[in-house]
């Protein structure tokens, strides 16, 4: 899948405060990743360590927080991964599908999923 940059906004446990962040959408990670100074920033604690592949496949372990991701009007208080400083932030798979949100290439953009009535 095509890669393509949104904005999103991270914020505080509290959902009180928001800082906007550039994320790549498309890169193939479950949870959103943004850099750990950010996240300590915004007062997001780190609730315990999970392992992760990376793109060249090597494992690592990574601590994960919680905090509110938003983009445009939807919201969801959701597992981030604490990045590095020089890593791009990625929105990942389980934030969009918890936004009810999905990836549309064509217009490098973000659309919303419509729920199936039988």
């Amino acid at each position: 899948m095509e890669t393509f940059l949104v904005q999103i906004e991270i914020g505080t446990p509290d959902g009180e405060h928001f800082e906007p962040v550039q994320a790549l959408v498309g890169a193939g990670v479950k949870h959103t990743l943004v850099s750990q100074r950010l996240l300590a920033g915004l007062e997001v604690r780190r609730v315990h360590r999970a392992p992760f592949i990376l793109a060249g496949g090597a494992e690592v372990e990574r601590p994960l927080g919680m905090a509110w991701v938003q983009v445009g009007e939807r919201r969801v208080f959701t597992y981030v991964m604490f990045g590095g400083e020089t890593e791009q932030a990625l929105l990942g798979s389980e934030t969009l599908e918890e936004l009810r949100l999905t990836p549309d290439p064509a217009s490098k953009s973000l659309i919303p999923v419509e729920d199936s009535q039988e």
